[in-house]
């Protein structure tokens, strides 16, 4: 039977006895249906992660012991940052979770000039938050130990100046430059930038070329929005990440 994951906001330490409130409480009781004595996988974005036992459960609040500290390494040796243009909520919830799946460190939602979806101001944090609540679910699922950021929403002029990484990458379908790692030996750290379903324009392209974007085309048709960034950053992850190495288990 495969033991759940749960994200603890919040210190755990081994050999010790912690409660964690409602929320928790509701997934593990009413999401998970756990009963005391059942064991459970907790961590809390900081590296690792614990076993651990329900020893007391209610309504409001469960217990756990912890059993052991395991020293999981699953985090891609390489920082990718993806700042991709807004797209409806449930295609967007689904971007999220499967780039979190492939290893994505830090998520940037843009507004660019053909960008559809509005959000009012009054409603950005709720939105923010469901989002990285996708991020952490996406974590539980995959065996990740550190959560990835998602930012507020902005320009793409206001993300794309202070962005410092070892390469820079915007999807661009009509360029056909493909990547090659052979001469980026030393890359530890990406943005990737992909447009909305409208695309790019040609001045936001250009903006991005003059702040040192490569433009990358990953082949000859036009993918969605949702699945262009998941396509690029499984490339990604193959040069530069995840299957980089010669140790790499294939």
């Amino acid at each position: 039977m495969r033991i759940p994951r749960i994200y603890i906001n919040q210190s755990i330490a081994f050999n010790e006895c912690f409660t964690a409130g409602s929320t928790v409480a509701h997934y593990v009781n009413t999401v998970l249906r756990m009963k005391v004595g059942r064991q459970v996988i907790l961590f809390n974005g900081h590296g690792g992660e614990y076993s651990a036992t329900i020893v007391d459960s209610n309504k409001k609040t469960v217990s756990f012991e912890i059993d052991n500290f395991n020293d999981v390494q699953l985090e891609s040796p390489l920082s990718i940052e993806l700042a991709c243009c807004l797209i409806k909520s449930d295609r967007m919830d689904w971007l999220l979770q499967k780039a979190t799946e492939l290893g994505v460190t830090s998520f940037v939602p843009l507004f660019s000039e053909c960008t559809d979806i509005k959000i009012p101001q009054n409603r950005l944090k709720k939105k923010v938050d469901h989002w990285q609540q996708v991020v952490v679910s996406a974590c539980e699922q995959s065996g990740r130990t550190h959560i990835p950021t998602v930012a507020s929403p902005r320009g793409l002029n206001a993300w794309i100046e202070p962005i410092k990484v070892d390469k820079k990458i915007i999807l661009h379908p009509y360029e056909a430059q493909s990547l090659d790692s052979t001469s980026n030996e030393n890359i530890h750290s990406v943005a990737l930038l992909v447009g909305p379903e409208g695309g790019l324009t040609d001045e936001e392209v250009a903006l991005a070329h003059r702040y040192s974007f490569c433009s990358i085309s990953l082949g000859p048709r036009i993918l969605r929005a949702e699945t262009a960034p998941l396509a690029a950053l499984s490339i990604i992850q193959h040069e530069f990440g995840d299957f980089s190495s010669p140790q790499a288990s294939p």
